[in-house]
């Protein structure tokens, strides 16, 4: 399971907002044991909500090292709390070794779901 949700965070991860050449590095909201960039999710009532399904084992081969053997994709609820802001200010920047070296930030607004 930690397998299949370390990938699906990857990919998500690796889904950047790129503005010309820069590209800008989003906060994860929790949801249980797996993080959603922010620009991925949207706000449904009082909860967020994932804009994308997200792929979820729901059967495992064996009990050590483990491999999924059926999923189903689905989104992804949590309830915001008092710690779950919905703006966030956001550096645009430029990889570098020590991550994105920031040349100008920007505002971002988690959206209402459509």
């Amino acid at each position: 399971m930690k397998a299949l949700l370390l990938s699906s965070l990857a990919l998500l991860s690796a889904i950047t907002l790129a503005s010309d050449r820069y590209v800008g590095e989003f906060p994860k909201a929790q949801f249980g044991n797996v993080f959603i960039p922010v620009d991925q999710v949207c706000v449904d009532g009082d909860h967020l909500k994932t804009i994308y399904k997200i792929p979820i084992c729901i059967e495992w081969s064996g009990e050590v090292s483990s491999s999924c053997l059926k999923e189903v994709k689905k989104n992804l609820k949590t309830p915001i709390n008092k710690r779950v802001p919905l703006t966030y200010k956001i550096q645009y920047g430029y990889y570098s070794e020590g991550g994105i070296t920031p040349v100008y930030s920007k505002s971002f607004t988690i959206n209402d779901c459509e």
